[in-house]
C-alpha cells in the first residue's frame, strides 16, 4: 500500500518542483487577478493619453470701482492675453483642473486668484471691480 493513499501514513515531501507547481496552483486566481488589474490599470492610462479630457473656458470682464473698463494683461495657467478695449477677456482653450488667474492692470497692483476649469464648459466670472 503507498504511502500516498493511506491518510494515517505521513506523505512523502514533494521536492521543490512540487512546490513551485502547489504554490502557484493554489494562488492561481490572486495571481491572474492582479494581472488582471495592472493590464487594466496601463490601459485606461493609454486611453487618457489618446483621448484627454475636453478643455473648458473661461471669460469675464474687468471695471474700476467706477464702473470704466480696466486695460490689464490676464494670465491663466500658462496662457496670457490682454483685455479688449471694454475690459473684457476670453480664454477658449483652457485645461480642466484647478487655475491659478492673476489680473495685472496697467495701473495698480495684481491681483490672483484660483478657479475650477470645468471640461466641456465656460466658466463666467461676471464683471470684477478692480481697485
Amino acid at each position: 500500500m503507498r504511502s500516498d493513499a493511506n491518510p494515517r501514513l505521513p506523505r512523502p515531501r514533494p521536492g521543490l518542483e512540487h512546490f513551485n507547481r502547489d504554490w502557484f496552483h493554489r494562488r492561481r486566481f490572486w495571481i491572474w487577478g492582479a494581472v488582471a488589474v495592472i493590464v487594466l490599470l496601463e490601459l485606461l492610462l493609454v486611453l487618457r493619453l489618446l483621448f484627454p479630457a475636453a478643455p473648458g473656458g473661461l471669460d469675464g470682464c474687468l471695471a474700476s470701482p467706477e464702473g470704466a473698463p480696466v486695460t490689464a494683461m490676464v494670465t491663466v495657467g500658462t496662457q496670457r492675453k490682454a483685455t479688449y478695449a471694454d475690459g473684457c477677456f476670453f480664454f477658449a482653450e483652457l485645461p480642466p483642473g484647478r487655475q491659478q488667474v492673476v489680473l495685472e492692470p496697467v495701473v495698480g497692483a495684481p491681483v490672483r486668484f484660483e478657479v475650477e476649469i470645468v471640461s466641456d464648459q465656460a466658466l463666467t466670472l461676471g464683471t470684477l471691480m478692480i481697485p
